[in-house]
């Protein structure tokens, strides 16, 4: 069984982290043990979500937040860069 990748709360970069009920449950307060114990106990209600939230957040870390998916990001953003450069580059030469 795959479990869910998070019970957190709304606060901060959590959010763009994990989409409620797609990765794991959010609750609104992180300081309220009644919410955070309904958020689980439905989690562990139902076997299909908590293993498809588990599955979904994995697949959402390995796809957007390793270091090396970053760095495939950055190159692209380098590489369109440098393309722009030289163009510009280009073009001022032939003016």
């Amino acid at each position: 069984m795959e479990g869910p990748a998070h019970t957190r709360h709304t606060r901060g970069w959590i959010r763009a982290q994990v989409l409620d009920g797609e990765h794991g449950r959010l609750v609104h307060d992180p300081e309220n043990p009644k919410e955070i114990a309904a958020a689980v106990d439905e989690m562990l209600g139902y076997e299909e979500m908590y293993e498809a939230c588990g599955r979904n957040g994995r697949f959402r870390v390995a796809g957007n937040f390793l270091v090396f998916e970053e760095v495939r990001r950055w190159l692209e953003v380098l590489s369109r860069v440098g393309s722009r450069q030289a163009a510009s580059e280009e073009d001022t030469q032939v003016a």
